[in-house]
């Protein structure tokens, strides 16, 4: 969906999943901890879903530290491994030009989805 027909921006519905591991059962302040952040599930606005487990730079979010201060949403212990998830709903707002290489992407990464 264009937003504005000037600047030729499109937009996505997205789920914005951020995970941390590690190998010890606190993972609070530790920076050995592996960190992703991930569109978990890319939608139109009318619903139809074009991508899923995009990993992204958490650099490129526009809110400073969209994840701070958050509990996780959930957490996965296995033996000495704990990896917590922290969960948001999202807006993904691009250059309409810059929609086919985001798509294309997807494609080659096997994250897009063909059931729209």
């Amino acid at each position: 969906m264009v937003l504005s027909k000037r600047k030729k921006v499109t937009f996505f519905l997205a789920n914005l999943e951020r995970s941390v591991s590690d190998d010890h059962h606190s993972i609070e302040d530790d920076d050995d901890a592996e960190e992703s952040v991930q569109l978990r599930h890319v939608v139109s606005p009318n619903g139809t879903k074009f991508a899923q487990n995009v990993t992204i730079d958490e650099a490129i979010i526009a809110q400073i530290d969209p994840f701070d201060g958050l509990i996780p949403d959930d957490e996965d212990f296995g033996g000495y491994d704990v990896t917590q998830f922290y969960r948001k709903s999202c807006i993904v707002v691009m250059p309409k030009n810059k929609e086919f290489g985001f798509l294309q992407d997807c494609a080659i990464s096997g994250t897009l989805s063909v059931d729209h």
